[in-house]
């Protein structure tokens, strides 16, 4: 497992963070957009992470890297719970050297409080847990040229599970998660492809309102028939949205303009960028399980409808009036300057249909062959 600094995460097993699949209590959680995570969970309600990083089961599909699955807390009859916070500043860290993309930091805070606590609602039968971590980051920026602004970064996770034992062979679990997350940033859209600015003539094209997170429930039965034979059955949906626009109204209204003239680097205008993206997936699936000798053998079936709305303007607004964003090059004969404007609207529905057969056979102590059939359509 590899950190990126290209915004896709986290690399597992050479492959990009794009090409991985989470679950919770096993149900996909993956962003139907970008193959990301879709879900942050608060830190208390994690039990433990398990990670299958190859020749993992046919049950487990669509990646190329890793399966992370998160396993969470569950209530019980005794009453149990926490609290944790955890704070730090620029007084806790050294000096660094500024890199050619990097803000201009002078001063941050980041500190987040957590809670949780579960239980039972009716012994033996009906138990909860709940959990809730905001997280709190402030960072003083500097604009070349024009000021010090403070970047805010606001993200209240939150997670519910109710588990009912409905009979002696019989168990069912609802779960509901949530992340949603506010950033007021300071930084240019475009400080990953070009130089760093050198100097602004306006604070507008640094300042950004990107809202992004999303909620995921989940309902879970699970009947036993004996001691060699169980089924499941679950049904999900989860929820993403990536919402990224101006934070003022010049912001909005104004081109973006960049001077690329060696020695210059200069931006002014407007924001140049509007996204919003809104991703949602649901899924239902029944599996049957059987335990023979040194054999697990598990069949099951699922569907699942993934739909994303995604748009794109890469200009100071959402009209065709607005000016485009205009750029300024050197060349052998002069600086020369070039507009562009493009615009992405998509709305798409990817319904996959799955199948799986297959053999987990302990051969050994130190051996085990996963052997399995899987199809999908799509």
């Amino acid at each position: 497992a590899t950190n990126s600094y290209y915004g896709d995460g986290i690399n597992l097993s050479g492959s990009t963070g794009w090409e991985n699949t989470y679950y919770i209590d096993g149900t996909n959680v993956t962003d139907p957009m970008r193959g990301s995570s879709g879900t942050n969970l608060p830190y208390n309600f994690i039990k433990e992470v398990e990670i299958k990083n190859g020749g993992y089961e046919a049950e487990f599909g669509s990646s190329l890297g890793a399966i992370a699955n998160v396993i969470t807390h569950s209530g019980s009859n005794q009453f149990h719970g926490q609290v944790f916070g955890f704070f730090t500043d620029q007084s806790f860290a050294g000096n660094y050297r500024l890199g050619l993309v990097r803000k201009r930091i002078k001063d941050f805070t980041t500190y987040d409080i957590g809670i949780s606590f579960g239980g039972p609602i009716v012994f033996d039968k009906l138990w909860y847990y709940i959990a809730y971590n905001p997280t709190f980051e402030d960072q003083d920026v500097e604009i070349p040229g024009v000021g010090i602004y403070t970047d805010r970064k606001r993200s209240h996770r939150f997670a519910g599970k109710l588990t009912w034992q409905l009979s002696s062979k019989t168990n069912m679990a609802a779960t509901i998660l949530g992340d949603p997350t506010k950033h007021e940033t300071v930084e240019s859209q475009y400080s990953l492809t070009v130089p760093i600015m050198k100097s602004a003539g306006n604070a507008d094209p640094y300042l950004g309102d990107i809202k992004t997170g999303g909620y995921n429930i989940s309902l879970k039965l699970q009947h036993i028939f004996n001691n060699d034979f169980y089924i499941e059955a679950s049904l999900s949906g989860l929820e993403t949205y990536y919402n990224n626009i101006a934070a003022t109204s010049r912001g909005r209204s104004e081109p973006f303009y960049m001077d690329f003239v060696e020695g210059v680097y200069y931006v002014e205008g407007g924001y140049g960028w509007h996204k919003r993206n809104h991703s949602m997936r649901l899924m239902s699936s029944i599996n049957a399980t059987c335990l023979l000798n040194s054999h697990i053998l598990k069949a099951g079936i699922a569907y699942e409808d993934n739909f994303v709305d995604d748009r794109t303007f890469n200009k100071a607004g959402v009209n065709d009036e607005l000016p485009s964003p205009i750029l300024r090059f050197p060349t052998d004969s002069g600086p020369i300057y070039q507009g562009w404007w493009a615009e992405k609207d998509v709305r798409v529905h990817n319904r996959v249909p799955s199948f799986f057969l297959q053999d987990t056979w302990r051969a050994t102590a130190r051996l085990q062959v996963n052997a399995g059939l899987r199809w999908d359509g799509q």
